[in-house]
């Protein structure tokens, strides 16, 4: 099968997947990214480029395979620095989200690995994230 428009499909699959899964609440982005702000954030320092954020996630294919996650019992979280993220997430961090903010986000495969398959990510794959923000340092 050929995909004519990559971005109208995968909207097409993300707005089948929030109804078939009662996922309400969500905003889309002008890119086609959609964010859920389950819980605002309280911190006022931006995420830029030049930022590190300390978060705890989990990103999984729409069919709930957990394809990586980062989560620890203390809620300690990892490093990323936000240009080393794919677009998705570097909008909407740096759009969306502050320290503390919990965040979901359902991101297009033209923002996130698009025809290129990873890993444990096929080619073409829309993309789940839950993302904690512990800490935001410049």
């Amino acid at each position: 099968h050929s995909i004519n428009n990559e971005a109208a499909y995968d909207d097409l699959v993300i707005t089948n997947f929030m109804a078939a899964n009662s996922y309400t609440g969500f905003k889309r982005t002008p890119s086609g990214l959609y964010y859920k702000l389950n819980t605002p954030g309280t911190g006022t320092d931006p995420i830029t480029n030049n930022t590190t954020v300390t978060m705890t996630y989990t990103g999984y294919l729409l069919n709930a395979a957990i394809f990586d996650q980062y989560n620890t019992a203390d809620g300690s979280g990892t490093n990323m620095d936000i240009p080393d993220l794919i677009p998705g997430l570097q909008e909407g961090l740096k759009n969306y989200v502050t320290t503390g903010a919990y965040v979901s986000f359902l991101i297009p495969s033209t923002l996130a690995y698009g025809k290129v398959a990873q890993s444990s990510i096929p080619a073409n794959s829309v993309l789940h994230f839950d993302i904690r923000v512990v800490s935001v340092a410049p």
